[in-house]
């Protein structure tokens, strides 16, 4: 996909995620958009958000959320947050 494609699926996924409640299949799709856009400043500010969203709906919804997908969903938001921060170290120590 070229650049400037890139770019306007960047900007559409993040114009409906910002004119509707928050939706995590949009969330999903954007993650992708930002990661194929090495978008990572944007990539994990919306990670922060998918895991304030996920504990949020643990609480107000945990028959939804069995243990096991529970913590599997934690652990792969988190572990994606802690990749970016490692990007970005290496980034800024070798940028």
């Amino acid at each position: 996909m070229a650049e400037s494609e890139m770019d306007c699926a960047v900007g559409f996924w993040q114009q409906l995620q910002k004119e509707q409640p928050f939706d995590p299949q949009l969330s999903v799709n954007l993650m992708k958009a930002l990661d194929l856009n090495q978008d990572y400043q944007e990539l994990q500010r919306l990670l922060t958000r998918i895991i304030k969203w996920l504990e949020q709906d643990f609480r107000q919804n945990p028959q939804n959320w069995p243990e096991a997908r529970r913590k599997e969903a934690l652990v792969y938001a988190h572990c994606r947050l802690a990749d970016l921060d490692v990007h970005w170290a290496g980034a800024h120590c070798h940028g």
